[in-house]
């Protein structure tokens, strides 16, 4: 975090897109919950914030906040494909056998006696996953996901469920897997693309992967895509 508060990578059409760090959750359990990105960033803007999705707290990158509560579910609409998009980039375990894959499998919440649990499941909610490998390594690779739904982990599970894992999952990884020693989750919210209304052009803001996953896909001989 910033001094004065989290970096914003773009304002525009009443949204703040933000550069989340890793170890922040998004949201507290009130807007006036201080352990969370929308508070900072609603101190740091000198006025509420509301937001328009959510990232898990070890997940770092963009991240979009309204100015306006009424702009929240345009804006969620926005995001979804065909013309909105989301993109995430994960470093993972294991070998790929594909270049790109579709993956459609459920997930479904479960509870148990240590609490809820998420899961690929027939039972579930549809998910709907694309992924792609940009580049491998020695048992590792990264990861391209484009998601089209936004269930809860959805991107972990799916990856998991591929049989990559990503790096620093201890929630998702199989407990065999030899994972590669990460400080945190090695997710990152990538790029975000909002559809083009009849009053608004459309919106891209990409944020670049920070120097803990640069450092990792070095240390691994992963190639990270150009800038966007």
């Amino acid at each position: 975090m910033e001094p004065d508060g989290p970096v914003v990578l773009l304002e525009a059409q009443g949204i703040l897109a933000v550069n989340k760090p890793s170890g922040l959750p998004s949201t507290g359990r009130t807007l006036e919950d201080p352990d969370c990105l929308q508070w900072r960033l609603a101190r740091a803007q000198g006025r509420p914030v509301w937001a328009v999705h959510q990232l898990d707290a070890q997940t770092s990158g963009v991240m979009l906040f309204a100015t306006r509560k009424s702009l929240v579910e345009p804006t969620s609409r926005r995001m979804r494909p065909p013309l909105g998009r989301k993109l995430y980039l994960a470093v993972c375990r294991g070998e790929p056998d594909f270049v790109s894959r579709s993956i459609r499998d459920a997930i479904a919440r479960r509870e148990t006696p240590r609490g809820a649990v998420h899961e690929v499941s027939p039972a579930g909610r549809t998910a709907r996953t694309e992924l792609r490998v940009l580049s491998s390594s020695r048992g590792s690779c990264l990861v391209r996901a484009s998601i089209s739904t936004g269930r809860t982990h959805q991107v972990r599970i799916h990856l998991a469920h591929a049989g990559l894992p990503v790096v620093g999952d201890t929630r998702y990884a199989p407990p065999q897997c030899d994972s590669e020693p990460a400080s945190r989750l090695a997710l990152h919210s990538w790029t975000i693309a909002l559809a083009a209304t009849p009053e608004l052009p459309r919106l891209v803001v990409t944020s670049p992967p920070p120097g803990d996953l640069v450092r990792l896909c070095a240390r691994l001989g992963l190639d990270l895509p150009a800038a966007r």
